[in-house]
């Protein structure tokens, strides 16, 4: 009867061991790095949640009582989000913007007015907070037909204080 052999005494080619044991090692770094990896989409996606929620919470109390008075012949007429942007949508209920872009120059000065009157609401705590999860706050101005006036529009970045003191 033949004797089962000692794996033992088995001889292994030098290089055998440690090949094996690189290849367990780099198998366990690739389980780590996919665990940590799935770890941060899973904070980025709470991250994502959270800011979401942030802006949806903002918006809900900006669409309150819409559409609403703006100025003298205007109008807040909606707030929809695109993208990063959170568009407020004036109404001219008069002019039209056809018509205002035949006067150009007097047409950029009232856009220029209005951004400076844009960047008034960083001091708002709801729109601080909006414009902080990296949202960008835009106005635009339209006619009763949907004719596009201009847009004026604000970032976090500009409401810094050296942004608008620079």
């Amino acid at each position: 009867m033949a004797r089962p052999r000692n794996t033992k005494d088995t001889p292994r080619p030098a290089g055998g061991q440690l090949q094996w044991t690189l290849g367990l090692v780099a198998a366990a770094v690739l389980i780590a790095w996919g665990l940590i990896a799935m770890q941060q989409r899973s904070g980025a996606t709470k991250a994502a949640d959270a800011t979401t929620a942030a802006v949806a919470e903002v918006v809900a109390e900006m669409r309150r009582g819409l559409p609403q008075p703006f100025a003298p012949g205007l109008v807040t007429e909606s707030i929809e989000i695109e993208g990063n942007r959170l568009i407020v949508r004036i109404r001219s209920e008069r002019r039209r913007a056809e018509r205002a872009h035949q006067d150009r120059a007097s047409l950029m000065r009232v856009a220029e007015a209005e951004q400076a009157q844009l960047l008034q609401l960083c001091q708002d705590p709801g729109v601080a907070r909006v414009l902080a999860h990296g949202v960008t706050l835009v106005r635009r101005f339209v006619d009763a037909d949907g004719g596009l006036f201009f847009d004026v529009s604000i970032t976090a970045a500009e409401c810094a204080p050296t942004a608008r003191t620079g």
